[in-house]
């Protein structure tokens, strides 16, 4: 996992957002789309500069209830890692820059920099009022005395678009905030237990030295935190946290026992499996667990 350092020396990139229309890529032309190449400045909100990293996470969904998905964009090294989210509204010409809205951390009382707000991003109706909401991840925050613990926020969605929300802590599911455990690093949102609300499930890669730890919140009419909540390692089904496997660095859903339910996926690449050494941080994929949802969720 990489350090703040690692992090703020990286990218020296603008970066972009490129539109492909379903049809096929022979049939995308910058006419059928009002917008088709989305950069910051003027195809949506803020200025276009050197390491800002627009493009690096994406969620489309239908924020304002008017039948059109939208589009939330991160550029997660803004302002020396600040982070921004950039929405630009769905509409029946396609993506515009009219009305397009730019979240901050300022929303909740405060950004600062290297936080990574929009380090990951994930789009979900967790109280199924019929306007899909924002989880945006800022793995990068830190507490009083202890540097990228992370923080989750939540933006509702409503007629006038997304409005601030709530914050999803660790503590809020049973964990502890700890140096480096980088809570909100990767998002997933998908209704688990067939109840008409969707979930959200949070990695905090970071955990035990890069153990990683996943967490997740059900949602409920109140939206999240407000119902059955708590946490899976490797441990929790039989296995081993060792340092280093990064558990929770890629999730997925997918009803893969047939059961008319969502089951759990997750990755943790840099297990070693049958004596077969890990690999260093992103080098392959050695291992996926899977956790099976009833209606009670995991």
């Amino acid at each position: 996992m990489k350090s703040k350092s690692e992090i703020a020396a990286g990218g020296c990139r603008a970066g972009l957002a490129l539109i492909f229309l379903a049809g096929g890529l022979s049939a995308v032309t910058p006419a059928r789309a009002h917008l088709s190449i989305i950069h910051q400045g003027a195809e949506s909100r803020g200025t276009r500069e050197t390491g800002d990293r627009f493009g690096e996470e994406l969620a489309a969904a239908d924020f304002n209830g008017d039948g059109y998905d939208d589009l939330a964009t991160a550029a997660v090294g803004e302002n020396s890692f600040e982070g921004v989210v950039i929405v630009n509204p769905g509409s029946r010409y396609g993506l515009t820059q009219v009305g397009a809205d730019i979240l901050t951390e300022d929303d909740f009382g405060g950004a600062e920099l290297v936080h990574s707000f929009g380090g990951a991003l994930a789009a979900g109706d967790f109280n199924h009022d019929g306007y899909h909401d924002l989880a945006v991840g800022t793995p990068g925050y830190d507490g009083t005395s202890v540097n990228n613990i992370g923080r989750v926020y939540l933006y509702s969605g409503g007629p006038g678009g997304l409005t601030p929300w709530a914050t999803l802590r660790q503590t809020d599911a049973g964990g502890a905030e700890e140096e480096g455990d980088l809570f909100g690093d990767k998002l997933l949102a998908g209704d688990m237990n067939g109840d008409g609300y969707d979930d959200l499930f949070i990695s905090a890669v970071g955990e035990d030295d890069n153990a990683g730890v996943v967490f997740w919140f059900m949602g409920s009419a109140a939206g999240l935190g407000g119902a059955a909540e708590g946490w899976i390692k490797q441990s929790t089904i039989g296995g081993t946290n060792e340092v280093d496997d990064s558990f929770g660095l890629s999730l997925a859903l997918g009803n893969l026992v047939g059961d008319s339910r969502l089951d759990l996926v997750v990755g943790a690449p840099n297990k070693t499996v049958g004596g077969q050494l890990r690999g260093r941080p992103g080098d392959g994929d050695h291992r996926r667990c899977f956790r099976p949802g009833d209606r009670h969720g995991l």
